[in-house]
Order: structure tokens, then C-alpha cells, then sequence
């Protein structure tokens, strides 16, 4: 009784070091200064501050605080080119963008 509970005990170990191994990030990496089109919708975050969140199509989020007044409202589309500043900011709700071109 003692071996299989050990030799199970040993299975499960090295399946959650497999599964562990096998995972990996499905989320791009960005640079900084990369520039990249991007579409979606404005999300606007109210957290010690107000911060305009790019949210896309795809579920990522991209921090504009330079963005102009006709998108400054929740759920409003926009289609822009952005440059990447920054990679980390203070309120960590995406890479720090800058909108270089508004398409369409």
C-alpha cells in the first residue's frame, strides 16, 4: 500500500512538471518603439486617475494618454497606428502607446 501510494504521489509530481514545462505565454512581446495597427474599442479606467485603454479586437490592452477628445468616451471604435514608449507603467493596464496615425 505504501509503494503505490508513493509511486502515485511520484506520477503526479512529474505530470505537473510536464505540464508546467509545456506552458508558455500566448501573449505578443512588445518593444519598445515598435509600431503596430491596431483596432478595438476605448475603455476609460478610473483608478486614482483617469487612464484611456485601447482595448482590441483580440482582448489586449494599450494605455493612450494622449488621445483625442471624440475618443475619450467608453466603447467608442478606433482604428489608430500606435508607437510603443513604454512597456510598463504606473497603472499597469497595458504598454504605454502613442497615437501616431488615426485610420479610417
Amino acid at each position: 500500500m505504501k509503494k503505490s501510494l508513493i509511486v502515485s504521489m511520484i506520477l503526479m509530481f512529474g505530470i505537473l512538471i510536464l505540464l508546467g514545462a509545456c506552458g508558455g505565454s500566448d501573449k505578443p512581446q512588445y518593444t519598445e518603439g515598435q509600431e503596430l495597427t491596431l483596432s478595438g474599442k476605448m475603455k476609460i479606467v478610473d483608478n486614482d486617475g483617469t487612464f484611456y485603454v485601447l482595448v482590441t479586437d483580440q482582448g489586449e490592452f494599450f494605455e493612450i494618454p494622449t488621445i483625442k477628445d471624440e475618443y475619450k468616451v467608453e466603447g467608442t471604435p478606433i482604428k489608430a497606428k500606435v508607437k510603443i514608449k513604454k512597456l510598463i507603467t504606473i497603472s499597469r493596464l497595458g504598454p504605454l502607446s502613442e497615437v501616431i496615425e488615426y485610420l479610417e
